[in-house]
């Protein structure tokens, strides 16, 4: 039951941060790739963003 719980708070604070990071992009009108590969960094691991980044 644990287990479950510490996975619900992981998606939900992965949730919020794409949602702040979202508000972000619409208030200061910055490029929506490059903001989603710097949420990438934040919330995975930088090997991910690499990835990603050539994708």
């Amino acid at each position: 039951m644990l287990g479950a719980f510490i996975l619900v708070f992981c998606l939900l604070a992965v949730f919020i941060h794409l949602f702040i990071t979202l508000i972000i992009d619409k208030m200061f009108k910055f490029k929506l790739d490059k903001l989603l590969l710097a949420s990438n960094v934040c919330i995975g691991e930088p090997t991910t963003a690499i990835a990603m980044s050539i994708a």
